[in-house]
């Protein structure tokens, strides 16, 4: 398994930047890291 950090950028609009954090309020994560990870590992 790979140890490296690697970065991700996206550009979003204002409506799906507010979707993302309304969905970190509902889910009580505190951190776009975590609401991706959280994501990926229900798309397994």
């Amino acid at each position: 398994m790979a140890t490296g950090k690697n970065r991700l950028q996206f550009e979003l609009t204002d409506d799906q930047m507010e979707k993302l954090n309304e969905l970190m309020r509902a889910c009580n994560l505190t951190t776009r890291k975590d609401l991706l990870n959280n994501a990926l590992t229900l798309l397994e």
